[in-house]
């Protein structure tokens, strides 16, 4: 049969097509068939194997949108997501990685010519952007992505599912990594969500003392599961104090309050979490008891993408107590941005109809 020119172009306009979540506003977002992106030059074209959720897409979501452009929202659509594990489907002019090659990616695109990401503090770029966020993002089936953040996986021996959780895992290390915390010290970590959990495992493979405290026992549990050496708890005792240095990865007022109650003198509050609002504290008590107060902002894709992965390595297994299993997109709705009963981490298959189990091991 003779194919008219009509017919080969729609034919072609569907190989062109993807599904994706679009956000629209407020508390709208669903699947649409959208045009695929095309990469341009330095860029990858990927084809996302599973995108993780976390409350930065909740919160664009339920009270956004925040970091997100509202304009393009409200014009164009906006595609959330900026944790992922995928493969390059191709790549733009200039670029390096073969077709089927697995990558992840810390989500953030520095300048590479600010004098912060000169110095290699590309997490600190004056002109910082992050998939999902300022650019559409991994809540799709094919996304483009810069090649100089994705980071091959080829070689780290993990499932692509595993592989998943880097970005996070990523935000874990680069807070330990900023922190004065050796073997045998005390170290208590607020809030057992998906970084805290990072965090928790990081020191453990330190070899610190790790104290894991958060309200909710499933979350305790899930620590205990990640963590077997750590103590878990959902109420801190008046003797758990003095620590070296304390994780705060919840953003919450009172667990700041907690944190430099529970800090020793010329010990370290890490803060993890994103406090939304400003808060207040008593300065006079952090500088006589010179108590260092230190922020920890995103990661970087080199130094602490390569860590989490090295991480990730260890036990491969034991993640499916964060990510039990991998959602398809047209159910992300009703089981994560309207849903307070989720796992830790969802992550979302963009190739799937059915809810199907996680698969973390080695590879």
């Amino acid at each position: 049969m003779e194919i008219s020119r009509e017919m080969a172009q729609e034919i072609s306009d569907i190989d062109h097509q993807m599904h994706a979540l679009v956000l629209r506003g407020k508390e709208q977002i669903g699947l649409e068939l959208r045009t695929r992106p095309t990469p341009g030059a330095g860029e990858l074209l990927v084809r996302i194997h599973a995108a993780g959720l976390c409350g930065t897409d909740a919160t664009e979501y339920r009270h956004g949108p925040r970091l997100a452009d509202p304009g393009r929202v409200r014009r164009h659509g906006h595609v959330l997501g900026h944790e992922f594990s995928g493969t390059v489907a191709a790549g733009g002019p200039g670029t390096r990685m073969a077709p089927g090659t697995p990558v992840v990616s810390g989500a953030g695109i520095p300048c590479r010519d600010c004098s912060y990401c000169q110095r290699g503090e590309t997490n600190l770029c004056n002109n910082y952007s992050s998939i999902g966020l300022q650019h559409d993002g991994t809540l799709a089936e094919y996304c483009v992505i810069p090649e100089h953040v994705c980071v091959d996986i080829s070689e780290a021996g993990i499932s692509l599912d595993t592989a998943a959780l880097a970005q996070p895992a990523g935000i874990a290390l680069h807070a330990v990594s900023l922190s004065p915390v050796f073997a045998d010290e005390r170290a208590l970590v607020i809030g057992a969500g998906g970084v805290g959990l990072f965090v928790a495992a990081a020191l453990e493979a330190r070899g610190s003392q790790v104290v894991v405290h958060d309200r909710s026992t499933d979350q305790t549990l899930t620590a205990a599961a990640i963590c077997p050496n750590a103590t878990t708890t959902i109420e801190l005792a008046t003797s758990d104090v003095d620590f070296d240095v304390v994780y705060e990865c919840t953003g919450s007022d009172s667990a700041l309050h907690q944190s430099l109650h529970r800090v020793r003198r010329g010990g370290t509050v890490m803060l993890v979490g994103l406090h939304p609002t400003p808060r207040e504290i008593d300065l006079l008590d952090v500088t006589l008891r010179q108590v260092t107060l230190m922020g920890s902002s995103a990661q970087t894709p080199v130094t602490d993408i390569s860590a989490a992965l090295q991480l990730l390595a260890v036990e491969p297994e034991r993640w499916s107590a964060i990510a039990p299993r991998a959602i398809p997109m047209a159910l992300a709705t009703e089981l994560f941005f309207d849903n307070a009963q989720r796992p830790t981490k969802t992550l979302v298959d963009p190739w799937v109809d059915q809810i199907r189990p996680t698969q973390h091991g080695r590879e």
